[in-house]
């Protein structure tokens, strides 16, 4: 069984889609898949006005061969935001500190990598390569992702 780590339904994108995604999974003989919610800019730029993890949900809903991983929209209740995440039963979290723009040591990280841990989520692109951050978004030292991981012993990190 061939089970892919990282894919995307993204809307408003071509080949965004659900069937899409089966159908290239299917050409190249992927079995399984864990799909990624989008990002909230990118539901919000192709006129969907719904909270992207719940928009994802309804898209894989019925289909065995992808496992969702929620997004987090750091505008939110952060502990909310990942709350809902177990509550559509997604599997994990797809963090992107330099694309969501928050330190992957920071108290906001801190805060979702807690609640997460509490919920029993893994976390995908929890230790994300540092040195191509911008300052601003991520610690670029290279103790950051040791201490979130040894914060945070129980969170499965793929």
């Amino acid at each position: 069984m061939i089970f892919a780590n990282h894919a995307h339904i993204i809307p408003g994108r071509e080949n965004g889609d659900i069937n899409s995604l089966i159908k290239f999974m299917d050409e190249v003989n992927v079995d399984r898949a864990v799909c990624f919610a989008p990002f909230i800019n990118q539901v919000k730029n192709a006129g969907i006005m719904e909270h992207q993890n719940k928009w994802l949900a309804k898209e894989i809903k019925g289909n065995d061969r992808v496992v969702g991983f929620g997004t987090i929209d750091f505008e939110n209740n952060l502990e909310d935001e990942v709350e809902l995440i177990a509550d559509l039963g997604f599997k994990g979290i797809k963090l992107h500190p330099p694309y969501q723009e928050f330190k992957i040591d920071g108290e906001e990280a801190f805060r979702v990598y807690a609640k997460a841990e509490e919920l029993g989520l893994s976390c995908k692109d929890f230790l994300v390569v540092l040195t191509s951050c911008p300052p601003v978004r991520c610690n670029h030292s290279l103790k950051a992702p040791l201490i979130a991981k040894n914060s945070f012993k129980k969170i499965l990190v793929l």
